[in-house]
């Protein structure tokens, strides 16, 4: 099955290691695996809490799309 997006259901730097770089250059690679696939659309999945992580993926040029409870 080809799909039009990536999915990206974890993507965590060692608390020790952020702010070195490290996750900026985890979504460089992950761009350009999609690239090299003709994948035009990444998504990426972050638990409601992680509000950093949230800001990091917003600096990036990432738009939240969708916000979901799971009970």
């Amino acid at each position: 099955l080809i799909s039009d997006y990536a999915d990206v259901a974890a993507l965590v730097v060692d608390e020790n290691y952020r702010g070195k770089g490290i996750g900026k250059l985890l979504l460089q690679e992950i761009e350009k695996w999609a690239r090299q696939n003709k994948i035009k659309h990444i998504r990426l999945r972050s638990n409601s809490k992680r509000t950093d992580a949230h800001r990091f993926y917003l600096r990036e040029g990432y738009q939240i799309s969708k916000v979901a409870n799971i009970f």
